[in-house]
């Protein structure tokens, strides 16, 4: 897919349509969150992970961890570190993204404000399903104006982890659905309908 294509759908689910966040100098406002809790964050000392912000190498890699996805720890350190840029304490990874996600994410990724947000309950800790299915059914009433993202989503205890959302357009400020907690901020690509796809087929089988 050309660049063309995702540069319109990027601006086109855009927190404010036309104007992708991709900079902390972009931000219209900074984002404050608490303090992790101390006996949490000292837990996450001890764990000496990856993806933990004050872990030192050798790193602590999670269940799974092979020499593919040992390749990809430096690119996510570096994501780690865009996402922090924006705001948060601390970006929890424990899974790595694959390399086609990993490079949207890195190329494409921008942030949008969990203000106004609309909440859709959908099944516990499937915020990925859930989104899939909430923009499947837009498109399958012919509205398509509701799009899925993915990506990372910052809470209010300073801790980003991977989530997805939807995004519905409308005539200047778009508005974030949310299927399982309300977040304070979030950063992520818009999949198109091939991208939509393909994630969805694994379900039906």
């Amino acid at each position: 897919m050309n660049n063309t294509h995702y540069e319109k759908l990027d601006k086109l689910t855009a927190w404010i349509k036309e104007q992708p966040i991709t900079l902390p100098s972009q931000m219209p406002k900074k984002v404050h969150t608490e303090e992790i809790d101390s006996e949490w964050l000292e837990n996450l000392k001890t764990s000496n992970l990856y993806w933990f912000k004050g872990s030192k190498e050798p790193y602590n890699y999670p269940p799974g961890f092979g020499p593919t996805e040992r390749k990809l720890v430096p690119r996510m350190l570096e994501l780690r570190e865009r996402i922090l840029s924006f705001a948060g304490k601390q970006v929890c990874m424990p899974f790595v993204e694959d390399e086609v996600r990993l490079h949207q994410l890195e190329t494409r990724g921008q942030i949008w404000y969990g203000d106004n947000s609309v909440f859709k309950q959908g099944a516990r800790s499937q915020c990925h399903l859930n989104s899939a299915m909430i923009c499947l059914e837009n498109k399958m009433k012919g509205k398509g104006n509701i799009h899925m993202v993915s990506g990372y989503a910052l809470s209010d205890t300073g801790m980003w982890r991977q989530h997805s959302w939807c995004v519905e357009v409308q005539e200047s400020q778009n508005i974030i659905i949310e299927t399982t907690e309300l977040r304070t901020l979030y950063f992520g690509y818009a999949l198109d309908d091939k991208e939509l796809m393909e994630f969805i087929l694994p379900y039906t089988k």
